[in-house]
């Protein structure tokens, strides 16, 4: 009876710890059969075979499933083996969908499963995403936050932003004897000749990870300890350019200090740069970037991957206030008065952040700036923000309801008017115009398909 009872309070508190998160879409499809799973971890093994140019990789997924019904998440690489809970089965049963509002693609098990817990394996191929060439092996997990299916899932299974995975990466590199460096935000581990093993912290989700192999003599490298407020971190910041990486160590150091002083203590466990062309995209402690856009980018591993949107309309968060900090936190001068805005009022399925955030998100933030410039103005609201919700994935009305609090005031019509513009528009806009450099106000352009491969 003893033995039961422990059986039953440990399944009893597993379900609570895996219970899927509030912040999930929800399920949809005849009587609601495809359903968001919690994914507790993944684990990968990439086999990069140089000779054979080809890279390939098997993954274990284990998720937990809170109702009955078809699990949904994401893979873009064509499955060829799979199994589900150790029995194998058509890799066709792993199919594509779109959400009921027709704004994402994703992957959905074509197969009813009952709730609890299950496990995933699944084959696929990533060889489009390396680069061999002299004997080498090249490839960068890169990401990008302004189009959609373009965050982990490009390399493995992933879920929506909503989803805290813990990932692991076995990485073996066949026919080759040049020696190799991987660059990556996750704890690394040589565990064989020209094999690592890559953990990665439990916070991180989909738009988290920062992974890049490269032969070891193609970049100049510096790393150094970096004494933060609460912890001294290790900081690598790599380029082809000697120039680039000594003059990006004084930059970091600055902004380092500039963002903790006023947001409050950094919150990952290292920070890895890499200074490459004219763009950029942020990671949990981790950037590829150029010297331009460094502010930008580190200001990101506080807001985006610091306090992380939980779904494409959080989104505009971050990148307004990144954007407010390109500007040098300018004060705002008049409250919100003009035409409505869509800054998050899209289908809770969409993925990518509307552009819209880099200028009309930033004047809003300034706006409140100057509605409570009484209080101290938007810096110590953003920074109360960040000591709660650091580590944490956030929905627009966590957002809402911290000022709310912070304030005193209700946001209800602001928000209503100038995040979700009235909302009058709660469907996907068909197409999105790329803004002008003058609509982007200095933020750093996303880079092309062309530059990410030359970049690996």
């Amino acid at each position: 009876m003893r033995l039961a009872l422990i059986i039953a309070t440990a399944l009893t508190l597993s379900h609570q710890l895996f219970a899927i998160p509030d912040k999930a879409p929800p399920a949809f499809g005849k009587k609601q059969a495809i359903t968001p799973i919690d994914i507790e971890k993944v684990d990968i093994n990439y086999i990069f075979d140089v000779k054979g140019r080809r890279a390939n990789a098997r993954a274990t997924m284990h998720f937990f499933l809170e109702e009955s019904g078809k699990p949904f998440f994401d893979l873009v690489p064509r499955p060829e083996n799979l199994m589900v809970n150790a029995k194998s089965l058509d890799s066709k049963l792993l199919a594509e969908t779109k959400d009921p509002d027709g704004v994402a693609t994703f992957r959905f098990l074509d197969l009813k499963l009952p709730a609890g817990y299950h496990t995933l394996t699944v084959d696929y191929d990533i060889s489009r995403k390396a680069s061999f060439d002299k004997g080498a092996v090249r490839t960068g997990f890169f990401m990008s936050d302004l189009t959609t299916r373009r965050f982990f899932e490009q390399y493995g299974p992933a879920n929506m932003e909503f989803d805290q995975i813990k990932y692991t990466f076995k990485i073996t590199l066949l026919g080759t004897s040049q020696r190799h460096s991987i660059f990556t935000n996750g704890k690394i581990e040589a565990i064989g000749k020209n094999q690592w093993k890559v953990e990665f912290p439990s916070y991180f989700t989909s738009s988290s990870i920062y992974f890049h192999l490269s032969k070891t003599s193609r970049f100049k490298v510096v790393d150094f300890e970096y004494q933060g407020q609460k912890t001294t971190f290790p900081v690598r910041i790599y380029s082809s350019s000697a120039s680039f990486v000594r003059r990006a160590v004084p930059q970091t150091k600055k902004y380092l200090e500039l963002f903790e002083r006023i947001f409050g203590p950094y919150a990952h466990e290292k920070l890895v740069i890499y200074i490459a062309g004219n763009g950029g995209m942020e990671y949990a402690g981790a950037t590829m970037t150029s010297m331009y856009a460094l502010n930008h980018e580190l200001a990101h591993s506080w807001f985006a991957r610091g306090v992380m949107p939980a779904n494409g309309n959080a989104g505009w968060i971050d990148e307004a206030i990144a954007s407010w900090q390109d500007d040098h936190f300018r004060p705002g001068r008049q409250a919100p008065n003009r035409s409505p805005t869509n800054l998050g009022g899209f289908s809770l399925y969409r993925r990518q952040t509307t552009y819209a955030a880099y200028s009309q998100g930033e004047q809003l933030i300034r706006e409140l700036d100057f509605l409570f410039k009484d209080q101290g103005g938007m810096l110590p609201i953003l920074a109360s923000f960040y000591k709660k919700f650091q580590r944490k994935v956030i929905l627009v009305n966590d957002f809402q309801e911290h000022i709310e609090q912070a304030t005193q005031m209700d946001m209800t019509d602001i928000f209503n008017r100038y995040v979700y513009g009235q909302k009058e528009n709660l469907t996907e806009l068909a197409s999105e115009k790329e803004p002008s450099t003058a609509e982007l106000r200095g933020h750093p352009k996303p880079y092309s398909e062309e530059e990410l491969i030359r970049y690996r």
